[in-house]
């Protein structure tokens, strides 16, 4: 399947890299976006930039995964932002205000008097996908055309155990939903 152009546009699907998810440009042109630091902004495939296939294709292993919580209207906190640490690369996941992902390569917090940090190593579904790299990872687009979920598949290899998780944005906050 992958290099095959499905017949409406332009765009090809890679099962490699992403798990049937929409490619616009090549690894190359990622690579050198992540190397700048640049964000990749996914909030249409037109925009889409492929900061997971580096992570992919170099086998790295998820080591640490931090959330950043609003904590300030008195509710229970929402988790705004996920930072993803895989051995070389670290990908900022963060919940936009139309309930988007935007997707910021090496990016780091911007966390104000209203939110806190947290690790979520030992936290329910990541704690399963630490130490293990990253076999697939799907982009989600709802029925009104926005970026609105990731699911992520670790696990070392076809055959072993897979480590599934989703995230969806709903009200600016990421909903996980584990296998």
């Amino acid at each position: 399947m992958t290099g095959e152009r499905p017949a409406s546009a332009g765009w090809f699907w890679d099962k490699r890299a992403l798990g049937f998810a929409l490619l616009r440009r090549s690894n190359v042109e990622s690579n050198e976006l992540m190397e700048k630091g640049q964000r990749a902004k996914i909030d249409s495939a037109e925009n889409y930039v492929d900061p997971f296939a580096r992570v992919f294709s170099s086998r790295e292993a998820l080591t640490q995964v931090d959330g950043q919580y609003f904590v300030g209207d008195g509710g229970p906190p929402m988790l705004t932002a996920i930072r993803l640490s895989f051995a070389e690369t670290a990908i900022m996941l963060v919940a936009q205000d139309d309930d988007s992902i935007e997707v910021i390569v090496t990016g780091s917090f911007e966390c104000g008097p209203e939110c806190e940090v947290r690790n979520l190593n030992e936290v329910a579904p990541w704690k399963d996908a630490i130490g293990r790299p990253l076999l697939w990872a799907w982009r989600m687009t709802n029925q009104q055309g926005y970026f609105d979920g990731l699911q992520f598949d670790f696990a070392k290899t076809v055959e072993s155990p897979v480590t599934r998780i989703q995230l969806l944005v709903a009200a600016t906050e990421f909903k996980l939903q584990p296998d």
